[in-house]
Order: structure tokens, then sequence, then C-alpha cells
């Protein structure tokens, strides 16, 4: 057994070492996915509240790799109109706690905490991964991670969520009844949760697929992918994740309207909806329409998955409520937007959605630039390159990575998962739509530029 304080030690140095030797673009990707994927759930505990989770020990590794070895491509970088929503975003905790008179130091903690946890991975995505080249790297070695999956997942589903603890000794997910499934258990791996697990797995899935129809990839470790990314995706099926499936279902016909009806209406229809819910839910959540699928959910996914979504629901109106206390900049960190038992003192409430989470400390400013952070570089993408462009070798890496961060958006509704991979994809989605070339892209000369550039081998791919 391996420490997990000792491995959180161990992956810092190996990280930073390997900018030393690897190129930076790609010691990036595989610092992130693989601290994701194989890192402890363990973090330590620093002075002040300073993140110290397993992805921030990764996120301070990647920034001196870095600054130690190739800072000239921070010096080269240029802020675009793409990246004030997330600036925005990392700066609002400190307007809260203003608000809230928790004063400046509280503020500046806050706003080092946001910023590390999704300010430095998306502008780590801006900065090495602002090219089609880029993209697909990321794209492939997002593959890859779910391959490595395969036989751990499989493992998993028959002796149970083991592996955490068989290498690290401790175990992140003491409640088995949860990883109960159909007769067999649903994988965790080294991720937070079932649920997480069968998010990944999704998007590894929904990649690989791309992948392979688009001829982007045609061979993966020697072997075809009309052999592997079947083997991925009947994989994704066994992780057991309901949510999950209807995620895949979603980008699948994202993917087949385009390709058949050349449009991205589907994709648009999604990202206006995901906007509707969180206008329901934050201004009108007398109205919401989180409530009115669980008729659905019960007559199609059974009792037992409706209790669980009515459950969220129920959890979400009471924290909804005291954050109408403080509409516009939320309650600030440190627990204050929480709903405490007015004897015991105790928290009443379980916090599963990302949105909810943002909308309590931060308020209407925290959920609006934290939804534009995600949405705006989708919209440019979907203007700077029309829908069938998407199937065009060069280009289907990254718009596979599109649809995925929007369905980790569709996710991020009703659950958390961790979001630093999606925001590194966001940070190259935002550079490969605001470039000089995707400029020039914009409706009428949209189809002869951007084939052009589609056909044209990255240049300013970093090395």
């Amino acid at each position: 057994m391996l420490p997990p304080n000792l491995a959180l030690i161990l992956g810092f140095f190996c990280v930073v070492y390997l900018f030393k030797w690897v190129p930076t673009q790609q010691a990036a990707i595989t610092s992130y996915i693989v601290g994701y994927t194989l890192l402890p759930q363990f973090g330590f505990v620093f002075p002040m509240l300073i993140p110290g989770g397993r992805m921030a020990i990764v996120t301070y590794a990647v920034i001196l790799g870095i600054l130690l070895f190739d800072i000239k491509f921070v010096k080269n970088f240029r802020f675009v109109w793409l990246d004030l929503p997330i600036i925005i975003f990392c700066i609002c905790p400190f307007i809260s706690s203003i608000d809230n008179n928790l004063g400046v130091f509280d503020g500046v903690k806050e706003v080092f905490s946001r910023t590390i946890s999704w300010g430095a991975p998306y502008f780590i995505g801006r900065i090495f991964l602002s090219s089609l080249h880029g993209m697909r790297k990321l794209a492939i070695t997002f593959f890859a991670s779910g391959v490595a999956y395969i036989p751990l997942c499989w493992y998993e589903s028959f002796r149970g969520p083991l592996l955490h603890w068989q290498l690290y000794g401790i175990s992140p997910f003491p409640d088995w009844s949860q990883a109960q499934r159909w007769g067999g258990w649903r994988p965790i791996v080294f991720l937070n949760h079932g649920l997480e697990v069968g998010l990944w797995m999704m998007a590894t899935a929904l990649i690989g697929i791309w992948l392979w129809k688009t001829g982007s990839l045609r061979r993966f470790l020697g072997m075809p992918m009309k052999q592997l990314s079947p083997v991925l995706f009947l994989t994704f099926l066994w992780v057991k994740s309901t949510g999950a499936w209807i995620l895949m279902a979603i980008g699948l016909a994202v993917f087949f309207t385009g390709r058949w009806l050349r449009t991205s209406f589907l994709m648009l229809v999604l990202l206006i909806s995901i906007s509707f819910y969180l206008y329901s839910a934050t201004l009108t959540p007398e109205a919401t329409v989180g409530s009115q699928i669980l008729p659905i959910m019960q007559s199609t996914f059974g009792q037992d998955r409706a209790s669980s979504l009515q459950f969220r629901l129920m959890m979400e109106d009471m924290l909804v409520e005291k954050a109408h206390q403080r509409l516009l900049f939320g309650w600030g960190g440190s627990g204050r937007s929480r709903v405490l038992d007015p004897i015991t003192g105790r928290d009443k409430v379980v916090t599963d959605s990302h949105w909810i989470m943002i909308f309590g400390e931060n308020g209407l400013l925290g959920i609006f630039s934290w939804l534009t952070s995600f949405l705006l570089p989708l919209v440019a993408f979907m203007k700077c390159y029309p829908t069938f462009l998407w199937y065009h070798p060069k280009v289907a890496p990254t718009a596979a990575l599109a649809v995925v961060v929007l369905l980790f958006m569709v996710d991020s509704l009703l659950n958390a998962a961790s979001p630093t991979i999606y925001l590194m994809a966001v940070g190259g989605i935002a550079g490969v739509s605001s470039g000089f070339h995707a400029i020039e892209g914009l409706w009428g000369t949209s189809t002869k530029v951007a084939s052009n550039y589609a056909n044209h081998d990255s240049q300013t791919a970093v090395k």
C-alpha cells in the first residue's frame, strides 16, 4: 500500500519533473488526466483554507513546471473577450466577501481558492491547447484514460469498490450500498463516486466514437479503433450509471443529427435548456422544471431513481430559499450559504450540484459568470466552425470535446464532478474559436476560411 499523503507528494514532484522531459503541451495534458484518474481521494489541510486536494496539488505542480521550463509561452499569452466570464467568476468571491463584511483578507483567500480550482485549469488550456493540434492531443489522452480504466471498471464491477483501498489503504466511499446495482457493483476506481466514473467513461467513450467514425484516429496502441471503441462503449454501459446513459444518448444524438442533417440545432437547444433551467431555478424557483420531470423519471427508470432525484430537488429548494436572502452576491465562502439546524447547529442539507453551491456563495453574479464561462466558448465554436466541419479529421476532436463540455454542464445541474479537465477543454475551445483564423471564419466567409484552417497542419501547436 502507498500512503495517500506520500502519493500526493510523489505525484507533485513527478509532474514537475515531467515538464523537463516531455513537451509542455503533452506534459500538462498528461499531468491533469493521470492525476485525475489515478491519485488518491485525499487532501492536505493547509493554513487559511488554501486548496490542498489532489487536483489542486496537480495544478501547483503544473504551474511550477511551466515557470521552470517553459515560461516563454506564458509571456506570449494574450487575453481575448471569451476569457472575461472566467475572470469575473474568479473575482466574484472577493465581491461576496466585501458585501458580507467578511473583510479584504477573506476575499483574497476566496479568490485564490477559486483561481486554483477553476481559473488555472482554464488558462492552462488557453495557453497550451489553443490549436486544433493541441485539442486533438487532449481528446486522444482523454480516450486513452478510458481505455486504461476498462480492466479496472470490470474488476470493481465484480469485486466491489476495492482498488482505492487496496492501493492507498483508505476508502473514500464507506457507504457501499450506493455502489450496489442490479446484483453487482458500480465501479468507483480512483474517483469520488460511481456517478463521476459514469460521467468520465461516458466522455471517453463518446470521444472514442467520434474519433473513430470521423477517421481522426484509426488505430490506438496498435489496435483498430473499430475494435477498441466498441469495447470502451460496452464498458461504459457496464458501469451502470443511469444519468450517464442519458448523457451518452444526448451526445450521440448531437453527433448523428449533425452528421446527417448538417445542423447544430440540438446542441443549441441544449445550451438554451441549461440557461432556462438555471433561470427558473434561481429566479423563479416556484416554477422550476426539475419537479416536472419526476413522473417521467419514475415511469422510465423506476421509483428508486425518481426518489433520488426528488431528494436532490428538496435539498436544492432549501438552499435556494436561503440564497434568495442575499440574491446578488451570495453569502460568501466558509459554509455561510449552508442551511443549519437551529438547535444542533448541524448541516441540514446535502449539496450535490455545482450550480447550487455557486449560487449560494456568490449569488446571481457567480451563477451568471459560471454559466457564460462554459457556454460562450461553445457558442463561439459553433459560429466559427460550421457543423459539416465537425466531422473533418482535424476538427473532430475539438467538436467531440465541445459536446463533452456541454454534457458536463448538463451533469452539473445535478452533480458536482471535478471540473478540472473540462475547464482545460473549455480554455482550448475558447482559444481555437477566438484566434485570427477563427475570427475571419465568422459567418459569410466561414466555409472557405474554416475549411482552409481545418486542412492546415497547425503551425501554432505548442512544442
